[in-house]
């Protein structure tokens, strides 16, 4: 068994800070109104929310993101998604640059084609070390 865990691209760290500063100029703003002790509950209430979905969304894959060579299979992991590839199912490796949503955190990805069932699918991932991958 391998594990390689996902490589960290500069557009996923840019789209985090982004959010960060979005979350942090909104509260900020909306602070300098002048609110009912309910109504700042509230809005600090949301803002927790939405600071706790903000760390949830850019933490967890960062922490999970990882490819797991077995015996007989490949094992993609990212936050909450899971696929396995059977090795005997992959058709082609296409080393590619994309900005789609897939498990892999850099635009730089490999990307697999696989079979299953009667149709050939593709999947990109950015393992660390693509050579050795």
């Amino acid at each position: 068994m391998k594990k390689y865990k996902s490589k960290i691209g500069v557009s996923f760290g840019l789209v985090a800070v982004l959010t960060a500063l979005i979350l942090i100029v909104s509260f900020a703003i909306a602070m300098k109104d002048n609110y009912s002790t309910a109504e700042m509950v509230i809005l600090l209430i949301a803002y927790l929310l939405g600071f706790t979905a903000y760390c949830f969304s850019f933490t967890y894959p960062i922490c999970n993101t990882e490819y797991i060579i077995q015996e007989k299979k490949l094992l993609i992991k990212c936050g909450l998604y899971k696929k396995k590839i059977l090795l005997n199912d992959i058709v082609e490796v296409i080393p590619r640059k994309s900005f789609g949503r897939e498990p892999a955190l850099n635009m730089q990805r490999l990307y697999i084609k696989y079979s299953e069932g009667q149709g050939i699918y593709s999947i990109g991932i950015s393992p660390r070390n693509m050579r050795d991958f």
